[in-house]
């Protein structure tokens, strides 16, 4: 060797016999190479017995990202593994080992090797386990203080203060366990109900059942803290499962319900469904508003929501929510059914009026007019009648529906729509036609059975008949119009005695008067006659209005025997 080499090598011996020489700090302020450096150790390891030295090549150091190696002499880690093992065997609580405290402020890695190995190989009886506490120092549990833990844990269980225990933190008080869930149901038989991956304290359960059981019979709900059971998420599902069965075997009634899968509430059956029936009535009392006011038939779900809620402010609002949340197809259906209820209301007084101001009067105003011998008059009568039926009677009636709110929802809106429509087209076809009142009836029977109306039987047409020759007759008491009440009374009588009443104008009263020559006295035909001389002629006195709204009145309370049909 040279000089400077033997130098070299005896600084580097020297050192390593005080602390653990890094290798990559020797040679920077040696300024020498890194195979300089391994000839230097090669060289000490040869001039020197294994007793005096050993050199440690290839123990990586993880420091700053990068893999650093150190050297150290035999009789140091003999010195230092004694001074540790002193320090641990002397332990009888958690100690952190650190690298300052031992001469030479050995790094980190290569302590916890020095540590590890004292632990696996039991030096000096030595009895328990290293790891990293949170600032990364390494920490010894000497395993009789990891007992008395367990032990605790074990207690804490069986009488209901600790929760539960994970299998993973049980194995952390004793590595010897190989089976977490067998060592636990072997130790604490009946004390713990054993999950996926932990234990949880049946005491613990029984009492949390109590507290729940008592909330759900005070509001009908209850908030169970998972988090105070400290579960993985692989349990908590069981856990509620268990909390779940154990209310209900306390409580004997109605079923428990864990209506929202990650939330930590339970309810009773019969809260959940009589919340449900609050959405259900809100839903509908929305229906009967927008029907009300006119508004979109579509549900405020927003709205519902709202409602209901505030009767349950005491509840999370999220969960709340939630829960309503499960009921909106069971609220759209609500909703939907009253509307259509409604529709189907509105339909049927619809159809109801139809058949009173339209159908009736059209059937009878028909069977008036089939009941005259004279042809030519019929023709002109349904001629007079398709007029009237086309300017007003139809007209006037869905215009006075629409006033009353009878002409709701879409369907019958659109049917009316249809109606009008083809109305509209006789009346701009007219001339086109080959029947129009033929083909005004055919729309009006359409239209008829489209909304549903009922057909009219022959004791409904005579009670309206009934009505309307009453309505005639009640007018004519305040009628001072000559000519109308001539006409009025000749068509009174033709009712009484002929099916159905005619519609007609005044033009055709002369002509309506002959149709009663087989019908009344000759005597009351030659009175009537005289009269309607004084109608034409506008000499009419007010005995001879009294008269003839005497006559009228007489004869309406003659019912028709209906011989003439």
């Amino acid at each position: 060797m040279v000089v400077g080499y033997q130098a070299l090598c005896k600084a580097l011996f020297s050192q390593a016999d005080e602390e653990p020489v890094m290798v990559a700090s020797f040679v920077k302020n040696n300024g020498i190479s890194e195979n300089t450096f391994r000839k230097l150790i090669g060289e000490i390891n040869a001039s020197l017995s294994s007793n005096d030295t050993e050199v440690v090549q290839g123990y990586l150091l993880t420091f700053w990202g990068q893999h650093d190696e150190l050297v150290y002499n035999k009789r140091y880690r003999k010195w230092l593994e004694e001074e540790v093992a002193t320090i641990l065997k002397a332990a009888e609580r958690p100690k952190t080992i650190i690298g300052s405290t031992f001469q030479g402020d050995p790094p980190r890695d290569f302590l916890e090797y020095i540590t590890s190995g004292l632990c696996e190989k039991n030096f000096d009886g030595i009895d328990g386990h290293i790891a990293h506490n949170c600032t990364g120092e390494i920490e010894f549990f000497p395993r009789t203080y990891l007992l008395a833990q367990r032990d605790e844990q074990f207690q804490g269980l069986q009488n209901g203060k600790i929760p539960s225990l994970q299998y993973t933190d049980l194995t952390k008080l004793d590595l010897k366990i190989a089976d977490p869930e067998r060592f636990a149901n072997d130790q604490l038989e009946g004390s713990v109900i054993t999950l996926h991956k932990s234990m949880i304290s049946k005491a613990y359960i029984d009492n949390l059942a109590n507290v729940t059981k008592s909330n759900l019979e005070g509001q009908g709900w209850a908030h169970v803290n998972a988090s105070e059971a400290n579960l993985p998420a692989e349990d908590l599902n069981l856990f509620f499962g268990l909390i779940r069965t154990s209310v209900q075997g306390l409580c004997h009634g109605p079923k428990i319900e864990r209506i929202l899968p990650r939330s930590d509430y339970l309810f009773l059956e019969d809260w959940v469904e009589k919340c449900y029936k609050d959405v259900e009535s809100e839903a509908r009392y929305l229906a009967q508003q927008r029907w009300d006011e006119g508004g979109e038939f579509k549900l405020p779900w927003h709205l519902v929501c709202e409602a209901v809620s505030k009767t349950h402010s005491d509840l999370d609002t999220e969960v709340i929510r939630g829960i309503l949340q499960q009921q909106r197809s069971g609220a759209e259906a609500a909703f939907s059914k009253h509307v259509q209820g409604l529709q189907d209301d509105a339909t049927l007084r619809f159809s109801d009026a139809l058949k009173e101001k339209v159908l009736a009067r059209l059937q009878n105003y028909r069977a008036g007019i089939q009941s005259l011998g004279d042809p030519k008059l019929r023709e002109e009568l349904c001629s007079t009648l398709l007029d009237y039926t086309l300017k007003a009677l139809v007209p006037e009636f869905l215009q006075k529906c629409r006033n009353k709110n009878l002409v709701r929802g879409r369907s019958l809106e659109r049917n009316v729509e249809k109606f009008q429509l083809a109305l509209a087209g006789i009346t701009t076809g007219m001339g086109k036609l080959k029947d129009p009142f033929a083909s005004t009836m055919e729309a009006i029977d359409s239209f008829t059975k489209t909304v549903k109306a009922e057909a009219l039987t022959d004791t409904d047409l005579e009670e309206r008949k009934a009505l309307q020759l009453r309505e005639m007759a009640n007018n004519m008491m305040k009628d001072e119009d000559g000519p109308r009440l001539f006409l009025t009374l000749v068509l009174v009588i033709l009712a009484v005695h002929k099916p159905g009443i005619v519609y007609a104008t005044g033009k055709y009263a002369p002509r309506l008067l002959k149709q009663l020559t087989d019908v009344i006295p000759a005597e009351k035909y030659q009175r009537l006659q005289q009269i309607k001389e004084a109608a034409k002629s506008g000499s009419m006195t007010c005995e001879e209005k009294a008269e003839i709204r005497a006559m009228a009145s007489l004869a309406n309370g003659s019912p028709s025997n209906g011989s003439s049909r």
